[in-house]
């Protein structure tokens, strides 16, 4: 049998000081305590700073000698992973979509997210371990990302189910931004077949300040903002590590729990999420039968179609937004034209060259926007929704066979 402690925490490691408060204090102790030594495999998202991710390099050396960083888009992808078995293989996966360019203001887009797998050797077993962070919610009621948030969820899905093969015990951890209850953490359960650590665990001691397993917005962190805490008294469960195993293992969850909390001595949390640990036991074990895999499919026949309509509304919304930036690249050009049709006195020439300046920026956004980034979103799209019918064509024709 071998007993894994393994970790994920959302680091909150913005480089803004306004928009991230005591990052630098934070990293620090996040690295000291993870070097600890007290887990096997850790995996952060949001160290946005290469300088941060080797301060926490330097932190847990000793304890977890072997890491690996996920460069990707302007700013990487923010996700790493921690070992005390050698890393042998890496590679990531990008996001086919990650929100909008003109939304700086949320900044999905300028990082490169994706989801990262990290082959480790550990006491014996060949552990597949994928670390992720998927597009923010932003306003649940108007969840205006929620066809990129169901495609990065379904790719998720499909490249673990297509790269776990050789490995005995396979893991996903990280921030999912995906409550229980939405339809991108179904589809990664049941589309990779993996079992929720806080579901599954066998050691069950309740905490009634946080019984349900909330990481985010919860009450006792000092970074959650008033208005969070009236929309979301109890806090938000979008923090997970979710496992399986492959052929001739089994796994039991012994204990998962909602941990660090605040920083000994200090006013504030290690983040403005908390991390989840969960100690995994894995043990030899026959092969899943046939009748079992054969019961998943209709579950995951519906998730699929709820996600094709997802997807099927986000090609429309994609249209409309180029249809949008067509009509704002003609209105400027109009009003640039009748604007060199006029005389203005001396004294208004500067506010008119202006103007123009103006016009002519916004003419070359709408245009990048409606020829690059549209046909980018829609391609996405596109290929999330073939790989949907081609999987629902093959259930369909598994369940035909028997």
């Amino acid at each position: 049998m071998v007993t894994l402690s393994v970790l994920t925490l959302n680091c909150w490691g913005i480089p803004t000081p306004l928009a991230c408060k005591f990052r630098k204090e934070r990293i620090e102790e996040i690295g000291c305590e993870l070097g600890k030594g007290d887990y096997d495999i850790v995996m952060l998202q949001e160290v946005w700073l290469k300088s941060d991710y080797q301060v926490l390099c330097s932190k847990m050396l000793k304890t977890m000698p072997y890491s690996h960083y996920f460069y990707s888009g302007m700013m990487g992808s923010g996700v790493c992973v921690f070992s005390k078995g050698p890393i042998r293989e890496t590679f990531l996966h990008r996001f086919h979509l990650n929100g909008y360019a003109h939304k700086i203001h949320h900044g999905d887009w300028f990082g490169g997210k994706g989801v990262g797998l990290c082959k480790i050797q550990y006491q014996g077993l060949n552990i597949n371990v994928y670390s992720t962070h998927i597009h923010a919610e932003y306003d649940r009621d108007r969840d205006e990302y929620l066809a990129h948030r169901v495609a990065q969820a379904f790719e998720i899905s499909q490249f673990i189910k297509h790269t776990s093969e050789s490995g005995d015990l396979v893991i996903l951890g990280g921030d999912l931004n995906l409550e229980p209850v939405d339809l991108g953490y179904k589809l990664i359960k049941s589309n990779a077949k993996l079992h929720d650590a806080w579901l599954e665990r066998k050691l069950f001691s309740p905490d009634e300040c946080n019984p349900n397993g909330n990481t985010n917005e919860i009450p006792s962190n000092s970074f959650s903002s008033p208005a969070s805490l009236l929309k979301y008294p109890e806090g938000k469960r979008i923090d997970y590590i979710l496992y399986r195993t492959g052929p001739g293992y089994q796994a039991n969850c012994e204990e998962c729990r909602v941990t660090l909390g605040k920083i000994l001595e200090k006013p504030y949390n290690y983040s403005d999420h908390e991390a989840v640990n969960a100690v995994l036991c894995v043990t030899p074990n026959p092969p899943e039968t046939e009748v079992q895999k054969k019961e998943g499919l209709g579950v995951l026949d519906l998730l699929l179609n709820d996600a094709l309509a997802v997807v099927d509304k986000g090609l429309k919304k994609s249209h409309a937004l180029r249809g949008f930036f067509t009509a704002t690249f003609l209105i400027c050009l109009f009003v640039l034209y009748l604007a060199s049709e006029v005389n203005l006195p001396f004294g208004l020439n500067i506010l008119a060259m202006t103007c123009r300046l103006i016009l002519v920026l916004t003419c070359a956004y709408a245009v990048w926007t409606r020829m690059v980034l549209s046909r980018v979103e829609e391609n996405g799209l596109l290929e999330t929704k073939a790989d949907l019918l081609n999987l629902l064509q093959t259930s369909e024709y598994l369940k035909r066979q028997n």
